[in-house]
């Protein structure tokens, strides 16, 4: 029975005039369509099977934990956590940052990567993606708790948002602050968006580097201070090598979804049994990063005098602790990573929540070295 009052199933290809609609959510008012099969995706011969469901009778959590799943909070401190470490560092270098732009510039990026957030559900529902891949995205599309434009609307609600918080830094510091931030959105636009096809020619890796990284922390200081400080430009290296491992390990998880979508990771590039060897890389980068920063910071003077202040043992000693615990940390994960032998393996998940739990240890354990 098709009508407002039952569901039904209704497939569709990629040709016809109300494929689009169905995506999107906008064919009707009254009713909700899920999808449940995809063929051919990203081809001219995609079809795709939706189950239509009538919006009263869908049980949904409320609006606020939906948008709280949309927005993946647990995600946000690749960028909020870069830029308060960034904020203890350049106080304790005695650095004048303005306060209140630092604000503002920690809600503009919080804004702008809840933006990505949202436009990567909304483009990866439209391209396919996340409808082949059960465990893709925020999932609250697929599981008929929002229509995908809303989301979509969102994503440009955040993105506005954004603006408002970054104009008055804009104004205060411009000339290389605009250009940062010119590249930054547009980075961020591409990558939620696709539509250069950045992300599936394997440049995500290097927007997730840049975006979480250098231009993250360099920005962001040069942004409330007027100050370039080559201390950040190594910070933002381990920030920007922490996100690319959980970036790269999810990559991993999802080989055969990508390879199938034609997305270009360098998962897909190198091959299971490489990519997995690549943690190895990844992981010798992020503690010859931190090696880096730490020596720049702790010991800025220590060759002219061959001798430690107190202050710079203390320095030195919480550093190289962290160090340990990094160090630990890694090999575990990489240890792990490679045991496994097919990324379907269940526990690719909790070793993923790991690498994502080892970025926020990173933010915490930075935070108290150098307070």
């Amino acid at each position: 029975m098709n009508g407002p009052d039952a569901s039904y199933f209704k497939t569709l290809s990629k040709s016809d005039s109300e494929f689009e609609a169905y995506l999107r959510g906008t064919f009707s008012n009254e009713l909700m369509a899920v999808p449940v099969r995809t063929l051919n995706v990203q081809s001219q011969n995609e079809e795709v099977t939706f189950e239509v469901l009538v919006k009263k009778d869908i049980s949904r959590p409320n609006f606020l934990l939906v948008l709280l799943k949309l927005l993946r909070p647990q995600t946000l401190t690749f960028s909020v956590g870069s830029m308060v470490v960034s904020f203890v560092a350049a106080q304790r270098m005695k650095i004048p940052l303005d306060f209140w732009l630092s604000i503002l510039t920690i809600f503009a990026v919080l804004f702008f990567h809840a933006a990505i957030n949202l436009l990567n559900d909304y483009y990866d529902h439209i391209k396919g993606h996340d409808r082949i891949n059960p465990n893709g995205g925020s999932r609250a599309i697929q599981k008929a708790w929002i229509p995908a434009y809303q989301v979509q609307r969102l994503g440009f609600a955040f993105f506005a948002l954004a603006v408002i918080c970054g104009v008055p830094v804009l104004i205060q510091h411009s000339s290389l602050v605009v250009v940062l931030a010119t590249l930054s959105a547009l980075a961020g636009i591409e990558f939620s968006t696709h539509k250069l096809g950045l992300k599936n020619l394997g440049w995500g890796e290097y927007l997730v580097f840049l975006l979480t990284g250098p231009l993250l922390t360099c920005g962001f200081v040069w942004a409330t201070s007027a100050y370039f400080l080559w201390q950040m430009l190594l910070l933002g290296c381990l920030f920007g090598f922490v996100s690319l491992l959980f970036y790269h390990f999810a990559n991993i998880e999802n080989i055969f979804l990508d390879s199938q979508v034609h997305r270009k990771t360098w998962a897909v590039h190198l091959g299971i049994d490489r990519a997995k060897k690549f943690l190895w890389v990844i992981a010798a980068s992020i503690l010859l990063s931190y090696t880096a920063f730490a020596i720049s910071f702790a010991l800025p003077q220590w060759p002219s005098r061959q001798t430690l202040l107190p202050e710079e043992q203390r320095d030195l000693l919480l550093l190289v602790s962290m160090f340990v615990i990094l160090a630990v940390q890694l090999i575990l994960i990489c240890v792990q990573s490679n045991r496994l032998l097919s990324p379907l393996s269940s526990d690719f998940e909790s070793i993923r929540n790991r690498s994502l739990r080892l970025h926020w240890l990173t933010v915490i354990c930075m935070i108290l070295a150098l307070s």
